[in-house]
């Protein structure tokens, strides 16, 4: 009689396993990039939101005049996308000649802005 020879390798069981383990690895890594990339969206629609809205403080800035109190909102094209730029200017609550500006930038979902980036300055009227 012939002896057999203990073969080396994988049962199926330890295959399957291992598959198993690997599936759950896989789908871990893929949640994770996916919050990565939902992330990395999330920034650059903030980083462009900011540099709009200090565009937009700068023009402000820029114009010389002490500006008049209003509440606007425009809508602008930039990088491709559609943003909702709201710009308010209110009295402040002093005696002095001052005036609060504050712009926000952001998208428009539904209906309504979400807004990424809000910038608040003062104005003062020169003499």
């Amino acid at each position: 009689m012939k002896k057999m020879k203990n073969s080396s390798g994988f049962t199926l069981i330890e295959v399957l396993v291992a598959l198993a383990i690997f599936a759950v690895a896989v789908a871990s890594l893929s949640a994770a990039m996916q919050n990565n990339v939902k992330n990395a969206n999330y920034l650059k629609d903030k980083t462009i939101a900011h540099w709009i809205a200090s565009n937009k403080m700068v023009e402000l800035a820029a114009a010389g005049d002490y500006p008049a109190i209003a509440d606007r909102t425009d809508k602008i094209e930039y990088a491709g996308q559609e943003w909702v730029v709201n710009t308010k200017i209110q009295k402040a609550q002093t005696k002095m000649a001052i005036r609060i500006g504050e712009v926000s930038v952001g998208m428009e979902k539904e209906g309504d802005a979400n807004y990424y980036a809000t910038l608040t300055a003062l104005f003062s009227e020169a003499k």
